[in-house]
């Protein structure tokens, strides 16, 4: 890989990064709030999902598009994006979206982590795929040519295995990125629709390949 590879790299993430800063810090803001802690104690933490996306359209008034871009890196459990070349080893730390660092810690203890049956019963659970469920629902939802939204989910996997920013590829994040990729093209017939009715139809992907 090349410097030119890693320029590019870097100037897309901040020019979709910089004007989210706001609305990113307005949502972690909601994340760490009384009445979001309230929904994930005394409902479930799908509910909890839904009102983040519910908060995040309404801040947007009404723009999907924006929604679904702020509720991403709102979700993310980076505060940077640690990758490590192949070969060279080389360490680089890509800046994301400007969040407070304290207010980043405690909106990452706070995310929802228990959004399937088969979670994780650990302090992070399943709260990466948070982001990736929204991340390819803004991209499905957006762009349609040459299914982008597909190749995106399957590039996120092997840039993360290849790049070792978690090590390894994880098949079920690739499940989640399907239900956002539906989501995403769902939300244009039925703009109503809510992230858990698309993320229930997790168990049926359970079911069907253990049957």
């Amino acid at each position: 890989m090349n410097k030119f590879f890693f320029i590019i790299l870097f100037q897309i993430i901040t020019i979709i990064a910089q004007p989210l800063d706001t609305s990113v810090s307005y949502l972690a803001n909601y994340i760490i709030s009384d009445d979001f802690v309230s929904i994930k104690s005394s409902i479930d933490d799908l509910s909890a999902v839904d009102s983040l996306y519910k908060v995040s359209l309404n801040y947007h008034k009404g723009n999907t598009a924006e929604a679904l871009l702020t509720v991403t890196f709102a979700a993310l459990a980076f505060y940077e994006l640690p990758i490590q070349v192949p070969i060279i080893g080389l360490k680089i730390n890509l800046p994301l979206v400007k969040v407070d660092r304290i207010l980043f810690e405690r909106k990452i203890d706070a995310l929802p982590k228990y959004l399937f049956f088969d979670s994780p019963q650990n302090k992070f659970g399943d709260m990466d795929k948070i982001a990736h469920f929204f991340g390819s629902a803004y991209f499905s939802n957006t762009v349609t040519i040459f299914k982008l939204s597909k190749f995106m989910g399957i590039f996120v996997e092997f840039f993360e295995a290849a790049f070792k920013v978690d090590g390894f590829l994880d098949y079920r994040d690739m499940k989640v990125n399907n239900l956002g990729e539906l989501f995403g093209l769902a939300l244009r017939e039925k703009p109503d629709l809510m992230p858990s009715q698309v993320l229930k139809l997790y168990n049926l992907f359970y079911y069907r390949q253990t049957n």
